[in-house]
């Protein structure tokens, strides 16, 4: 390992190329490139960078026994908690205690929380500041796509949608009955109970 210096430049390089692209280049050749530790008497506590193939960048924390990996940066990718994003933004919690993400609006908060847009930036579903949930008001929310699908409310046994049952004799109830009858089986048909 040898240490460069030009003006403005300065390049540290084991087994990689000599000559500066950056004011500060580290080539390490493969291992560690960077490592952060506070108190060199301490071996136990710092943090390590580590520049992955091909582009990669992996950021992790040691203290003591304990090691974290903090941040990865993979093809587009960035994981937290984890060291093999699969999309965009993969965040893994450290263990069963821990809370995976938290979104934490400010006092005055005026937009949502969090918003979910399809590929025209039209929003789809989101989350207030007060805990209200947003839906596209052209297309609603749907829960599951079959007949099987179950909700539950209010600790409840969940909710199966049921075979629709054939109309009510008419002189078994008055007309006004049949027609609440017949308003209530409509509204369960509409919200997906009944077949």
């Amino acid at each position: 390992m040898y240490l460069l210096v030009f003006p403005l430049l300065v390049v540290l390089v084991w087994g990689g190329a000599s000559i500066p692209s950056a004011r500060l280049q580290v080539s390490a050749g493969g291992g560690i490139n960077l490592r952060l530790q506070g108190n060199p008497a301490d071996s136990a506590f710092y943090t390590d960078f580590v520049q992955g193939y091909p582009g990669g960048l992996t950021i992790t924390q040691v203290q003591h026994s304990y090691v974290n990996t903090t941040l990865v940066l993979d093809k587009g990718k960035v994981g937290i908690g984890i060291t093999a994003p699969g999309s965009k933004l993969h965040v893994q919690a450290e263990y069963f205690g821990h809370i995976v993400l938290i979104a934490q609006g400010t006092a005055s908060q005026g937009t949502y929380l969090q918003e979910w847009q399809n590929s025209n930036a039209a929003v789809l579903l989101a989350i207030s500041a007060n805990g209200d949930l947003v839906a596209n008001t052209t297309n609603g929310i749907r829960i599951g796509t079959a007949t099987s699908q179950k909700l539950g409310f209010f600790n409840a046994t969940p909710v199966v949608q049921q075979t629709g049952g054939v109309a009510t004799a008419g002189a078994l109830y008055t007309a006004t009955e049949q027609t609440m009858l017949q308003t209530v089986y409509n509204a369960l048909r509409t919200f997906g109970f009944l077949s």
